[in-house]
C-alpha cells in the first residue's frame, strides 16, 4: 500500500464531466490532472513548456504533452506566462465549497 507524506497537499476534482472537459482528447485530459498535480496554491506551474515533459517524468511522450498543452491553451484552460504555465480556475475550482448533498455532517 503506498504510504502518503505526514505533509501533502489534496487537490478537489469534480467526478461529474462538463461538457467542455468531455469534449478534450485522452491527452489534454490527462496532461490537465497532472499539472493540478504540480500547481501551487495560486495555479501556476513554474516551469516552462519546453521543460513540461521533464516536470511531469513524461520526456518519453513530449510530442503527445505538446498536443495537449496546445489543446488546453486554445480551449482556454491554460495560459503561458512568462516562465509558467497558469491554470485559469484553478483557484475557484479549489476554494469552492461542496454541494450541501455531499458535505460531510461533521462540517
Amino acid at each position: 500500500m503506498y504510504a502518503f507524506p505526514a505533509v501533502c497537499r489534496w487537490r478537489v476534482l469534480f467526478v461529474r464531466d462538463s461538457g467542455d472537459f468531455a469534449s478534450l482528447s485522452w491527452d489534454a485530459k490527462a496532461l490537465l490532472l497532472l499539472l493540478w498535480r504540480k500547481a501551487d496554491l495560486l495555479g501556476f506551474v513554474r516551469t516552462n513548456a519546453r521543460c513540461l515533459p521533464a516536470l511531469l517524468g513524461h520526456r518519453e511522450n513530449s510530442a503527445q504533452i505538446e498536443q495537449g498543452l496546445a489543446e488546453l491553451e486554445s480551449v482556454g484552460v491554460l495560459e503561458v506566462r512568462g516562465d509558467s504555465l497558469f491554470l485559469l480556475d484553478f483557484v475557484d475550482s479549489q476554494t469552492a465549497a461542496l454541494s450541501e448533498t455531499r458535505r460531510p455532517s461533521s462540517m
